[in-house]
C-alpha cells in the first residue's frame, strides 16, 4: 500500500486527523451533527472530534441505535474524546412502525447485549411505538416460484386497497436476490425502482422498491416485503463459516441486527417470505407444535 501510495480507510481516517491536528488551530466546522453513529469506528469518531475541534458547547450532535449496528464497528464515545456523560438522552418513542412490529422484530434480539454508544448497556425494553397493526406475516414455500407468486399476489393486494408502488419496498440479503426479483418483476410488467448503492430512494421515480438489506438502512415504507429469508441465506452462510467462535458470535449478531433493520423499515406491514426452509432466526421465533 505504501509502495501504491493507497490507503485503507481507518489509515486514510487517521492520517487525516493527523494533518488536521498539526495544521489546524481552530475548528473546521461550528457543529458536527452525525447520524447512523453505531456504525462509525473509533477511527471515524476521533476524526469527527479533530474537525470539531476542542470541546464546547453543541460542537457535536450524535444520533444512533446499537441494535442497527450491521457492521462490525464499536467505538466508546469517551475513549474518542467525546463525553456525553450527563449529556445523552434515551428516545423512547418509535414514530415509524406500529408496537406489534416493532416488538416482534426485537425478538430476533433476544439474548444479546448492546451498548448505549459509550460504556453503558441499552437493553431497549423502555421504547414505544404510537401506532398499532398486525405482526409481521411469515410464509414458506417449497420452490422459488411458489414464493414469487405470493409475492406477486401480496402486491396485488396492496394495490387494491389504494396503496401505491412506491410505498412497498422488496428486500433481499443479497445482489443476487434483488437481481433476481428485479427480473421477475419486470417480466411482469410490474415497474421498479432498485435502491442501489450509489442511488438513493428517488420518490418522484415510479415503480416498487427493490433494495439489500445493507441497503434499506435508514429508509422507511408503509409496507416491506423480506424475501428469501431462507437458511442458510439468513445467516449468509458463507458469512457465518469462521472457526473464531468469537468472530463467528459477532457476525451472527451482525446478521440478526440486518434482518432487525430490514424488518422495522415498514411503517405498517411487514411480511417474511422464503423457500426450502425458513432461517432459523425465524423458527425460533415461531410456537413450537
Amino acid at each position: 500500500m505504501v509502495e501504491r501510495r493507497v490507503r485503507d480507510i481507518e489509515t486514510a481516517m487517521n492520517e487525516c486527523r493527523q494533518i488536521i491536528v498539526q495544521r489546524q488551530r481552530e475548528p473546521l466546522y461550528s457543529s458536527i451533527i452525525i447520524d447512523e453513529a453505531q456504525d462509525l469506528s473509533v477511527s471515524a469518531f476521533k476524526l469527527l472530534r479533530a474537525m470539531a475541534g476542542e470541546e464546547r458547547r453543541n460542537d457535536v450532535f450524535i444520533v444512533g441505535d446499537a441494535h442497527q449496528r450491521i457492521y462490525r464497528n464499536h467505538a466508546s464515545l469517551s475513549k474518542c474524546g467525546i463525553n456525553i456523560r450527563g449529556r445523552s438522552s434515551y428516545l423512547r418513542i418509535n414514530y415509524r412502525t406500529t408496537d406489534e412490529i416493532r416488538k416482534w422484530s426485537f425478538g430476533l434480539l433476544k439474548g444479546l447485549t448492546f451498548d448505549d454508544l459509550d460504556d453503558g448497556f441499552d437493553d431497549g425494553t423502555s421504547c414505544i411505538s404510537l401506532t398499532h397493526g398486525t405482526e409481521p406475516l411469515v410464509k414458506d414455500f417449497s420452490t422459488a416460484d411458489q414464493e414469487f407468486e405470493f409475492v406477486l399476489e401480496r402486491i396485488q393486494e396492496l394495490l387494491d386497497q389504494g396503496e401505491s408502488l412506491e410505498d412497498i419496498c422488496l428486500v433481499g440479503r443479497t445482489n443476487s436476490i434483488v437481481q433476481d426479483y428485479v427480473r421477475r418483476l419486470q417480466e411482469q410488467q410490474i415497474r421498479v425502482y432498485e435502491i442501489r448503492r450509489s442511488k438513493v430512494d428517488d420518490r418522484h421515480q415510479k415503480g416498487i422498491r427493490v433494495a439489500t438489506m445493507h441497503r434499506v438502512k435508514g429508509l422507511e415504507f408503509k409496507h416491506i416485503l423480506v424475501v428469501s429469508v431462507n437458511r442458510r441465506v439468513v445467516p449468509l452462510q458463507v458469512a457465518v463459516e469462521s472457526e473464531d467462535q468469537v468472530a463467528r458470535e459477532a457476525t451472527l449478531k451482525s446478521e440478526r441486527c440486518l434482518l432487525y433493520v430490514a424488518l422495522t423499515r415498514a411503517k405498517q406491514t411487514a411480511s417474511i417470505t422464503s423457500h426450502g426452509g425458513l432461517s432459523e432466526f425465524i423458527t425460533d421465533l415461531m410456537p413450537q407444535s
